[in-house]
């Protein structure tokens, strides 16, 4: 093999439940991605929020100040502060209405945060089940398949114990044995009909 024939050489084909495994993680990924954008508005809210208080306390101000001037009686000092009190109160009001659009914003992002986990979590779940299930099939299919072949096994005792059966009819211990302990036929109905005579009585048995 040449040196260059290494590295040319390809990966195996990642399996179908580890690459379900990657794309969860990536969308994983994507969340955190998502998680961070949020906590950074969720940040810009939380100033927004102090700066609609400075406001309110600006218009509360401002309104003190209009009514100290209208006892004064000075008008330049009546229209200076009346000005002051309408731009700090449209100012809060812009910053309140800004705050509205940002909390149905982030209601919204929330949910969606929310969404995009459940369906990971789902995903997690029915590709735990699919590789469960994907496993169980090739155990299955596996099992399906042929038997375990036994013709060899069969043959070969089936071929020893024709051997042993042929050896103990040939050989001189079956031989002796059989002399010794099996009694003939033929002695066992010599017998019967002696005892049969002695009585007094015939037999019809044969002589096997």
């Amino acid at each position: 093999m040449w040196p260059f024939d290494f590295f040319a050489k390809k990966k195996p084909e990642p399996k179908v439940e580890e690459l379900a495994a990657k794309e969860i993680r990536e969308k994983d990924d994507k969340i955190k991605v998502f998680e961070a954008k949020i906590a950074d508005i969720e940040a810009k809210r939380k100033k927004l929020t102090e700066n609609v208080q400075l406001a309110e306390s600006a218009v509360e101000k401002w309104g003190k100040i209009k009514d100290a001037a209208a006892e004064i009686g000075n008008e330049a000092y009546i229209r200076d502060a009346v000005r002051n009190h309408l731009e700090a109160k449209q100012k809060h009001e812009n910053m309140l209405e800004e705050l509205s659009s940002m909390d149905k914003l982030m209601a919204g992002l929330k949910e969606q945060l929310q969404f995009a986990h459940d369906k990971v979590d789902c995903s997690e779940a029915h590709v735990a089940n699919l590789t469960a299930r994907l496993e169980a099939a090739i155990i299955r299919a596996d099992l399906a398949d042929e038997p375990v072949k036994l013709t060899a096994l069969e043959d070969k005792t089936i071929e020893a114990e024709s051997k042993a059966e042929a050896k103990e009819e040939t050989s001189d211990y079956q031989q002796e044995f059989l002399k010794k302990n099996v009694v003939p036929n033929l002695d066992v109905e010599f017998e019967v009909k002696r005892l049969m005579k002695k009585k007094g009585k015939a037999t019809n048995s044969t002589v096997n």
